[in-house]
């Protein structure tokens, strides 16, 4: 949920970022729905998604292996 909810306002930071003109946030915004639409907003989300995916499923392991030490320490 984090890169599906993120990757909009990073899409927005990126464009704000390179642009040549001032423009405000919400000025991208509009630019970018009315030019090429509403999917733009999660143009390149794949490469994140599996970024992320990769970092939680170390952090559960991580969190498993430490519970099962900790129970085995203190038993």
């Amino acid at each position: 949920m984090q890169v599906l909810v993120g990757q909009p306002f990073d899409i927005v930071k990126v464009r704000m970022q390179s642009q040549t003109k001032k423009l405000g946030t919400f000025d991208i915004v509009k630019e970018i729905y009315h030019n090429e639409g509403a999917m733009a907003f999660y143009k390149g989300t794949m490469s994140p998604l599996a970024g992320v995916a990769a970092i939680i499923s170390v952090q559960f392991a991580t969190n498993e292996i430490m519970k099962r030490f900790f129970i085995t320490v203190n038993s």
